[in-house]
């Protein structure tokens, strides 16, 4: 059995889209801009642009 029974994030960070880091590295920074939080127990207002990270905390969606 899944518990919880929804995806959620193990501990407090950004979420990216992968894509968009891919290769990102000291010589070579993926820059983002910062495009709200997703707080614990909830999902994000909306998906991710093109060139944003949103912060997340524990527990969010």
């Amino acid at each position: 059995v899944d518990l919880p029974h929804f995806h959620r994030a193990g501990m407090d960070g950004y979420a990216v889209r992968a894509r968009e880091t891919f290769g990102a590295g000291p010589s070579q920074p993926a820059y983002l801009s910062l495009a709200g939080t997703i707080e614990m127990g909830k999902e994000a207002a909306r998906p991710l642009g093109k060139g944003e990270a949103m912060r997340i905390s524990t527990g969010g969606m």
